[in-house]
């Protein structure tokens, strides 16, 4: 956090905004860049009267979001053609992208809100989101509001807990771990139910 903190408050509030941005673009595309750090540092600058909260929720709202749809098209665009691919083909065939197809228009849109809160587990569901054509309007629409719940409340935990940010940060960490263990094994059931159901067709 420290560093995060102390990037940041290199730059002018008019700096910060793009600059907020920019990072959390970054953490869309699945790059190591931790996105809720970056969110509850937006909280922090909000809380020492830096940032405003408005224009700062507008901002790291897209830029998570624009982040989101850019892996999902990146995956629309170029993922079939990468999947034809030798290397790629011999581990997913035709076969398993059918199933994967099959799941995502089963459980495309619970998978898509629960990847969200799992870092990842995230940015893979954008990509195959987009390989297997599911519908970008649910996508985005899942996506959304999953970021409404998300966005929100990491920078409302940086703004209250401010002067308290390194144990607020180790904490949603620690949230986030059970959080992600809860929606792992959620994925895994309904991908465990989509296999066993396709097995009897």
């Amino acid at each position: 956090m420290e560093h995060l903190i102390g990037f940041f408050g290199n730059y002018s509030s008019q700096i910060i905004y793009p600059l907020s941005f920019f990072v959390l673009f970054l953490c869309g595309l699945g790059t190591p860049l931790p996105e809720d750090f970056v969110l509850l540092t937006i909280g922090y600058f909000i809380h020492t009267g830096d940032l405003q909260i408005i224009p700062s929720l507008i901002v790291a709202y897209s830029g998570v979001l624009t982040g989101d749809s850019t892996l999902y098209f990146i995956g629309r665009t170029w993922g079939t053609s990468l999947l034809k691919v030798k290397v790629f083909n011999k581990i997913f065939p035709q076969k398993k992208i059918d199933v994967i197809k099959e799941y995502f228009e089963s459980y495309g849109s619970i998978t898509v809100f629960v990847a969200r809160y799992i870092a990842g587990v995230r940015s893979v569901t954008a990509v195959t989101a987009g390989i297997v054509k599911f519908s970008y309007v649910k996508y985005i629409t899942v996506d959304s509001i999953g970021a409404v719940i998300f966005v929100p409340l990491l920078i409302y935990l940086g703004y209250f807990f401010g002067e308290n940010i390194d144990l607020i940060a180790r904490k949603v960490k620690e949230f986030e771990l059970y959080i992600g263990i809860i929606g792992i094994l959620v994925i895994l059931s309904l991908i465990y139910y989509s296999v066993k159901k396709n097995k009897k067709q």
